[in-house]
Formats: C-alpha cells, sequence, structure tokens
C-alpha cells in the first residue's frame, strides 16, 4: 500500500491484483474509489497529495483503464501520471513509453520532476516520439501544473548490462542521483564516464539538472541491491540505507555484518563525502525497504528481519520476529531529527511501530447475488466499521463491527436490491490500516 495522509483526509491504494489498483479517497464527508486496470501489469511508484492536487506515478502494460474507462494505451512497459481533485475529478495525464527500469517522481512546487531508465534510445511521450538520446539513457523529466512536458533530458547513456537500483530528486529539484549495479559504462557525449568491472560494486552517479555528470562513488562488498535506500534532505545532504553481508567498503570506511544481512544507513554531504553511519544487525537477517522523508527536515527507515531469534531489542525498542510466528514480516520505523549528529546518532525515536502483516479482508462468495460474508484476521481488538461502495464512490450500505484480535466473520445479507456490477468492501478501523476487497454482483 502507498498512502498519503492528514488530519482531514487520506488517499491510498491497494494493489489487488497484479493488473488491478484501487485508488481510495477518505474523509468525513466524502469517499471514492477509482479502479485502475491494465492488460497485465500495473504498479504505483508514487502517490502524492499537494495543493489539493493527487498525483499518481507509475508503470502499466497494455490498455489502462479508470473505471472502465480507456484513459491510455501502449505497445511496451509505461509510465503513466494522473492528477486528481480531491472530488475525484481527473485534472491532467501523460503517458511515457519505452520505460525499462529505475522510475521515480516527486511533486515539488506542484511541478512533476521524473527520473527513467529508458530502453532503447527513443521514448513516446504523450504520442510525440523523441530519439534524440544515446542508447539506453537515463531520462529527467519535468512536467508542469497543467500536464505540459517543460524540459525532457537524456544525456546519460547505460551500457545494457548497468542497472538502475533507485533513484531520487533533490528537494529543489536541481539535482538527481542513482544507484546503479551490474557491468559496464556509464557514457555522456560518448565519453565513458565510470566503468564498473564487478558484480560486488554499487555505483552512486549525481547528475545536475543540466543533465551532467557531478561525481561517482561506489560502495564494494555483497550488497542486496534490491533492498536499498536513497533520498535527500532539504540541504542537499543525501542519505543512503543499504542491506549487505560480511564486509562492506565505501571511501576509506569499512563495515563489516553481525551475522547475515545487516542494515546501514549512512549520510553523505552534497560533495559525496561520508559524514556519519549507523548500522543495524544481529546474527539474524536486518533488511531495509522504505525511506520516507517528512518535509519536516525527518527521515523515516522500515525494514524487516526474519530469523531463529523469537524477538530483538534496537534501541529502547523489542520487536517480535514475525517468521517465528508464520507471518510475512515485521515492520519497524524510525526516524532522524533534523540534527543527525556526525557520530552517526540516532537523536530522538519519535516512531515505532511492529505491523505483522496479517491484517487481510476476503469477501464470499465472489461473484456474489444477495449476501456475502466477510472475513479478516487483525492485530488488535477494536471497532471497525464495515462498508459497501459502489464504482462511483458512493456508500451503499455501513455498519459498525466490534473485531476481536485474531480471526473475525462479519455476514451482510438482503442484497437483492443493488445493481449488478463491481463493489468495494472495506473494513475501517478508528486507527491503523483500512482493510480493502473487491466483489462482483450478478443477477
Amino acid at each position: 500500500m502507498i498512502d498519503d495522509y492528514t488530519d482531514d483526509f487520506w488517499i491510498y491504494t491497494e494493489q489487488v491484483d497484479s493488473n488491478i489498483i484501487a485508488l481510495n479517497y477518505d474523509s468525513e464527508g466524502k469517499t471514492w474509489i477509482k479502479e485502475l486496470t491494465s492488460k497485465d501489469y500495473l504498479k504505483i511508484e508514487n502517490l502524492n497529495d499537494k495543493n489539493n492536487i493527487i498525483t499518481i506515478c507509475g508503470y502499466f502494460n497494455g490498455t489502462l483503464l479508470v473505471n472502465d474507462e480507456v484513459i491510455g494505451e501502449s505497445k511496451n512497459s509505461s509510465v503513466f501520471i494522473l492528477r486528481y481533485n480531491h472530488d475525484g475529478i481527473l485534472q491532467s495525464s501523460n503517458f511515457i513509453e519505452n520505460i525499462n527500469q529505475g522510475l521515480h517522481s516527486e511533486v515539488l512546487n506542484g511541478k512533476v520532476y521524473l527520473n527513467a531508465l529508458v530502453a532503447g534510445s527513443e521514448i513516446n511521450l504523450d504520442n510525440a516520439t523523441l530519439n534524440e538520446f544515446p542508447n539506453n539513457p537515463i531520462v529527467n523529466i519535468i512536467i508542469n501544473e497543467k500536464g505540459k512536458i517543460e524540459k525532457v533530458l537524456g544525456k546519460i547513456g547505460l551500457d545494457i548490462g548497468v542497472k538502475v537500483i533507485k533513484s531520487a530528486i533533490s528537494t529543489d529539484g536541481t539535482k538527481s542521483i542513482f544507484l546503479l549495479s551490474g557491468k559496464g559504462s556509464v557514457k555522456t557525449d560518448s565519453k565513458v564516464v565510470y566503468t564498473n568491472t564487478s558484480e560486488n560494486i554499487l555505483t552512486l552517479l549525481l547528475l545536475n539538472n543540466d543533465g551532467s555528470v557531478l561525481w561517482t562513488k561506489t560502495f564494494n562488498g555483497s550488497i542486496d541491491v534490491e533492498k536499498s535506500c536513497i533520498t535527500f534532505d532539504d540541504i542537499d545532504r543525501i542519505f543512503i540505507g543499504l542491506s549487505f553481508e560480511g564486509n562492506l567498503s565505501f571511501q576509506k570506511s569499512t563495515f563489516k555484518s553481525n551475522g547475515q544481512f545487516d542494515i546501514i544507513l549512512l549520510q553523505l554531504s552534497s560533495l559525496g563525502d561520508l559524514i556519519s553511519s549507523k548500522q543495524y544487525g544481529t546474527t539474524d537477517n536486518e533488511n531495509i525497504s522504505h525511506f520516507l522523508r517528512d518535509g519536516k527536515g525527518a527521515l523515516y527507515f522500515g525494514g524487516n528481519y526474519e530469523g531463529t531469534t523469537q524477538s530483538r531489542i534496537i534501541g529502547n525498542y523489542q520487536f517480535i520476529n514475525a517468521s517465528k510466528l508464520d507471518m510475512s514480516q515485521a515492520f519497524i520505523s524510525y526516524v532522524f531529527e533534523r540534527d543527525f549528529d556526525n557520530s552517526g546518532i540516532i537523536n530522538k525515536v519519535i516512531s515505532n511501530q511492529n505491523i505483522l502483516n496479517i491484517d487481510k479482508l476476503i469477501a464470499y462468495p465472489n461473484p456474489f447475488n444477495n449476501n456475502i460474508s466477510i472475513e479478516f484476521n487483525v492485530s488488535e481488538s477494536q471497532e471497525y466499521e464495515v462498508s459497501l461502495i459502489d464504482i462511483s464512490g458512493q456508500t451503499v450500505y455501513r455498519e459498525l463491527f466490534s473485531a476481536s484480535k485474531g480471526s473475525n466473520k462479519f455476514d451482510i445479507d438482503l442484497l437483492e436490491n443493488l445493481s449488478k456490477g463491481m463493489y468495494f468492501v472495506k473494513a475501517k478501523p478508528k486507527q491503523g490500516k483500512t482493510l480493502i476487497d473487491r466483489i462482483i454482483k450478478i443477477e
């Protein structure tokens, strides 16, 4: 789930299937749902709400539909950018064909800044073909508040073996940083800027807003590149989170894991020099999965761990080992305050959570005629609002239900007057994650 929220509303997406995503908007006086579907692949990369405009960015393949209405088509892997107001009305849409990987977007001052790696040497941007690029270029695209393309840059080309793992955009939009893996060269204007000769090397590449290379730095070691994070703070310092095993080298520093994979957090200056680091690890596996910058100078990170240990203590907090409870993972989060000091100490933990991934809702039979049953498991007892919402966002059924910790069942009867079609079943707690499932009514 990807979400954004304030005290007044909550916007979130739910991956219903590999090619179906529900976009949900909840406030005290208004609720609406948009069902996004594609031919065989759909993934949300970023959801953002700024100035009462919801911006959604992600990948799709084939035909993209919203509530069964076609809004975009592509012949191969493509990127979509949709903007909705808080009434659920589409304000603008953009489509970029031939994007390979490494998608990252930010909304800054109403504009969308996007980084991605192109497959080949051309892209189709809102039905216009652009081909003045090197092979496999990294592109930087800026889209203004009205959905118009303002800038497209693509000076950096990558050899076929080089992959973009993660990227980030500075808070003023003037710089982009990329985590690259794989063997091969990075080129600009047909000149080699950097060549990676080992699978154990992870490269940091910093670009200016004119597409020029500012610097490259490297990590050397056994790194799980898919479990890594990177972001900027508001003064162009760079924060990196890596999951590594054994020895990890960066500049003049070497780090050693405590057992299997450890998490290491590094703070770099705008010039790429190491300011400080902090490492977490036991004899089991610890992996980082998320960074979140809250716009007030705070940086959250989260991840999961697994192994033989029943529980473990990090700082002043104890966390349950999810794998011992037959659950998929435990998620924990911390926060750096603005003044991350040079010793790498987290000055204050203001958020920690242990989310056991047992919260799941299933509605059946699907399809249904007149009656449905809802089953869901929850990690704590509390009151839920159970509702049934049609495709237009109208709530056609609502009832309060006192759920107990563990397994719960709730029946909804006498639905024969409902029109046939798709509905969303929601169980919304007073605190925590809203559970959702999609269900079809037939005659």
